[in-house]
Formats: structure tokens, C-alpha cells, sequence
């Protein structure tokens, strides 16, 4: 397989820090206390968060080994305040005599972990229903708490809370307190808030707030009711919506360009919506592309006003250079801010006066004809102008920093006017050679060195029909600097450079690279500044 490129892969390590990532919390289970025959205390402990919110804890047990979420769950929630590292629960209706196992857990956006397992086993019941040291049961208050706020509107929110256990007594009674935040209260809760009942029992319940006011804070705390009486949830804040008009960036037409001319052109675009508030200002933005730029850039805008408001606005153009690719942009301007449309090029009209270029014939397989001469020169020996690859323009210095098309993934350039220099100078079909046609000149070629008082190049001479052209030694520029005149020649090609099996390399292009030992089809950076030698088909 022919070989076009000496291959060089450069990698780049990238070095970040960030936060550390979440994990699993770590939870301990304290031993249990406090044990009857149907109920005991269980306690915990939160070790570690997991660099994450703890949005649930509690514990889970049951008469069989390693107890989980699936078995029975005492659950404390905290939701808008850190949950505590410390906590306890009573677990109640236990069976007498029984073995039981209880585990703590905690939970955060990774997952559920749980603490180790302890053991307990709960006392005997006398006949009467009391346990063997002489006490009756005793019912105690509920357990609720207030768990979501969710399906917030402007004027609605849905509350859902749970019973988590009954106190050892039927749960006659549930609901929800509500108001706005900043009404006041008496005490440690605010039960001179609105009450909305939400049935009877253990469980989950829910109601639906409505006729709320916009962007306003309230406040929400479930409560359940037994014979013991009534207990209540956290307090839970949330804020209704509000009905704001937003105001958007205004959308603009594309630009159209017509009624062109040697240095006039009429550039029309419409204003087609307001974003919501009222376009300020309206006009175009426009320039002559240049080295540097590409279809995306301008250099030394110029920026018209034309009008405000909506609708479709127009502009004649004056004082263009001919033969010349400009680029236009249309904007507006509401309260929102700016937007720009996206970019349109044209180029002006030439002179009725055509230069026609020689070309000389080698009977190339392909058919294509090469010029007589580079670029920027009008006879075979002149070196002519250095230009770096996809622009058309030559400049005083050649660095990345102010090549335009360094990283951009242009393709295969020949014959487009606004990358390629040969097309953009000479037009009427010249164009830059692509890899292909370098190559097969280097092979169906005759390539010899030539020194002669001051003229140094190749001589390329047609195996077929012996017509030749000349190559002179040009150099190239870096930076301020032309590098290597009289020694090598290098000559842009139009094809990017990739390297085999990967992405296309967006800042290097392939070039012929000669001197009097050698000629071969290589690849550079984008940003030096070489020669060009045209083709026509």
C-alpha cells in the first residue's frame, strides 16, 4: 500500500480535579433497649454520608436474618433540614417471646446501606394482656410525617405525608395544617393554620392544595390523631410559581443579497418575531473577508442601523472593492439582548477583463493540467506568495493563533473560493492540487534538481509526452520568518491530513516537501505559510 505521510501521534493528557464522587453512606445499629413484650427501642448512627444528602434513615427488622427494606421499615425522613447522625425509634406490635432482628439504614442518591444486625427477644405476656413485669400496654401517640411537596403551580401544590405507625391504636384521624409562611403563630406549631382532613389510619395520605397565590411562600405539617392524641410533622416549605412574562431573544431571517455589482449590493432580512418586548434596534453587520477569517468571522465589521420592530428591513451596500467575498450578518435588539443571524457570504463583480493562466498538458492519467506558475508570481521561476492552508489572503506573520483553520474540520478545500487561494485569485476552474494529483505527478513524472545562477527548483518533465513545468524552491514562512529559500519547496495540497484509522488532525494539511535529494507528499501544521501551484481539469 503506498504511503503518503510520515505518521507522528502526538497525545495530550488532560488534568482536572472535581469534588469527590458520591458513594454508599456508612451506618452503624446500636444495641436495642428498652424491650417489652411488644416493643422496643432501637438506635443508630451515621458514620459517614457518602459525600451526599441522607434523605432517609431508619430500621428495618424481622424474625428472620439480615432484615432489609423489604421487610418491616420504621422511616425518618429530613428533607429540608441535614438529617441528624444520631438517631433512635420505637419499634411497637411485637409478638411476646419472639426473637426479632433489626438492622439501621440510611439512604442517599447511590443507594441503601445498612448498619450491623443486633438481636433481641421480646418478653412474655401475662394472661391479662400485660407483660411478665406487671404493666399493661400503653398506647402512645403516632407516628407522621410530612413527606412531599410536588406538582407545584401558581396557584396548586400536592402534600403527601404517612403514618408510620398507629401508637398501638387506631388512627381515627389524619391530615394536613397549611398557610403562608409569613402569617404568625402561637407556640411551637401553628395549629391556627388551615386543617384539612385526609381520612383515617396507618399509611401514606395525600390532598390537593388549590387556590393558592403565585410566588408565595407556605408552610405544610401533616398531624395524626389516637386515643393517646394528636402528634405532628416537620414543618414543610415550598413556594407556588409565579406567572411572569418572559421575555425572549428576538428570531431574525437569514440575510438575502441581490442587485450585485462591482461595489454595490442590496442586503434584505425580517425581523420575524419580538421575544415578548419590543425590538429597540435592528440593522446588519458586514465586512470583507480577509486572512484570517472564515465564513463564521469578520474582520473590521461595519454595523448599520436600519429601523426597529418587527417586519423585513433593507440596505444598499456602497463602496465594495470588486471581485471581492464579503460576509453579512443580520441582528436585533429587544430587552432580552442580542441575537445575530447566522452568516451569508457573496462576492462582488470583476472586471470584464479576464486573465487567462497557462497551463502546461503533461498527459497525466487524471487529465488534469498544471499551471505555469505559482501563485502570487506571473513567470515559471517567481516564487510567488506564501499563504497558510484555508486562506486566501497572504499575511506578515504565520502562528496559530491567527490562522482561521486551525481545528475546523473544513474537508477537502479544492476549488472552494472562500478556503482555497488558487480558486479565490484566479478563478475560471484553477484550484488547489489535491493529495491524489500531487501524488500522481510525483509518479508519472521525471523529477530533476536544477541550480542554475540564482534558479533553483525542479523540473518536472512528462514521462509521456515531455512537456514539463518548474517547481522553484520557495521556502516558507513561520511567523515573520522565511525559512529555507533556495533549499526546499513546499506546496500546499487541498486534503486535509488524517492520520490511519483515526479522526481527521484539524490543525495539519498535506504539502509536497522537496529539496535536491528528495520530493514526497508530506503533512504540516496549517498555520505555515507555503506555496501554491494551481490545476484546472
Amino acid at each position: 500500500m503506498k504511503k503518503y505521510f510520515v505518521l507522528i501521534a502526538v497525545v495530550c493528557g488532560i488534568l482536572f480535579s472535581c469534588k469527590p464522587d458520591p458513594k454508599l453512606p456508612s451506618v452503624g445499629t446500636h444495641p436495642v433497649t428498652e424491650v417489652t413484650a411488644e416493643s422496643a427501642v432501637c438506635s443508630g448512627e451515621i458514620w459517614d454520608n457518602g459525600n451526599a444528602e441522607i434523605t432517609a434513615k431508619g430500621f428495618c427488622w424481622s424474625t428472620n436474618q439480615n432484615p432489609t427494606l423489604n421487610d418491616n421499615v420504621t422511616t425518618e425522613l429530613s428533607r429540608y433540614e441535614p438529617a441528624t447522625d444520631f438517631f433512635t425509634a420505637t419499634i411497637r406490635n411485637l409478638k411476646d417471646s419472639t426473637t426479632y432482628y433489626v438492622r439501621a439504614f440510611a439512604t442517599n442518591e447511590v443507594g441503601t446501606a445498612y448498619g450491623s444486625e443486633q438481636t433481641f427477644t421480646t418478653l412474655k405476656a401475662d394472661d391479662n394482656g400485660g407483660d411478665d413485669n406487671g404493666g399493661e400496654i400503653v398506647v402512645e401517640l403516632p407516628a407522621v410525617t410530612t413527606v412531599t411537596v410536588s406538582e407545584i403551580t401558581d396557584n396548586t401544590a400536592s402534600i403527601v405525608a404517612e403514618v408510620l405507625n398507629d401508637g398501638g391504636a387506631e388512627v381515627t384521624e389524619r391530615g394536613f395544617y397549611w398557610n403562608e409562611k409569613n402569617v404568625e403563630f402561637e407556640g411551637e406549631i401553628p395549629l391556627n393554620d388551615n386543617k384539612v382532613e385526609a381520612g383515617s389510619g396507618a399509611g401514606q395520605f395525600n390532598y390537593q392544595l388549590t387556590d393558592l397565590k403565585e410566588g408565595t411562600e407556605y408552610r405544610v405539617m401533616a398531624y395524626a390523631t389516637n386515643d393517646a392524641g394528636t402528634s405532628y410533622g416537620e414543618i414543610v416549605y415550598f413556594t407556588t410559581e409565579k406567572n411572569e412574562i418572559v421575555v425572549e431573544l428576538p428570531t431574525v431571517s437569514g440575510v438575502t443579497v441581490s442587485e450585485i455589482s462591482f461595489h454595490t449590493a442590496t442586503i434584505t432580512a425580517e425581523v420575524l418575531t419580538d421575544g415578548g418586548a419590543e425590538v429597540t434596534e435592528r440593522g446588519f453587520i458586514w465586512s470583507k473577508a480577509g486572512a484570517g477569517m472564515d465564513n463564521s468571522e469578520t474582520i473590521e465589521p461595519h454595523r448599520v442601523k436600519v429601523g426597529e420592530g418587527l417586519g423585513s428591513f433593507t440596505y444598499l451596500l456602497t463602496g465594495l472593492s470588486e471581485s471581492t467575498v464579503y460576509y453579512v450578518n443580520a441582528y436585533a435588539i429587544n430587552s432580552a439582548g442580542e441575537v445575530v443571524s447566522d452568516p451569508i457570504h457573496f462576492t462582488t463583480e470583476a472586471d470584464d477583463v479576464v486573465v487567462e493562466y497557462e497551463y502546461v498538458d503533461l498527459g497525466l492519467p487524471s487529465g488534469v493540467k498544471w499551471a505555469m506558475h505559482n501563485v502570487g508570481t506571473s513567470y515559471p521561476e517567481g516564487h510567488g506568495d506564501h499563504f497558510a492552508w484555508g486562506e486566501i489572503e497572504p499575511k506578515d506573520t504565520y502562528e496559530s493563533g491567527n490562522c482561521s483553520s486551525y481545528y475546523k474540520d473544513l474537508g477537502d478545500i479544492s476549488g472552494n473560493p472562500l478556503y482555497d487561494a488558487a480558486a479565490a485569485k484566479w478563478g475560471n476552474g484553477w484550484r488547489m492540487p489535491t493529495l491524489e494529483e500531487m501524488y500522481e505527478l510525483t509518479q508519472e513524472c521525471t523529477w530533476t534538481w536544477v541550480d542554475d545562477n540564482g534558479i533553483v527548483g525542479y523540473k518536472v518533465t512528462s514521462k509521456t509526452n515531455g512537456n514539463y513545468i518548474f517547481l522553484p524552491a520557495a521556502g516558507f514562512r513561520v511567523n515573520g520568518d522565511l525559512i529555507d529559500l533556495d533549499v526546499f519547496g513546499y506546496y500546499w495540497m487541498s486534503t486535509p491530513y488524517e492520520e490511519e484509522g483515526s479522526e481527521p488532525t484539524l490543525n495539519k494539511a498535506c504539502f509536497l516537501d522537496m529539496c535536491s535529494y528528495q520530493f514526497y507528499c508530506n503533512w504540516s501544521l496549517r498555520r505555515n505559510g507555503m506555496t501554491i501551484r494551481p490545476v484546472k481539469d
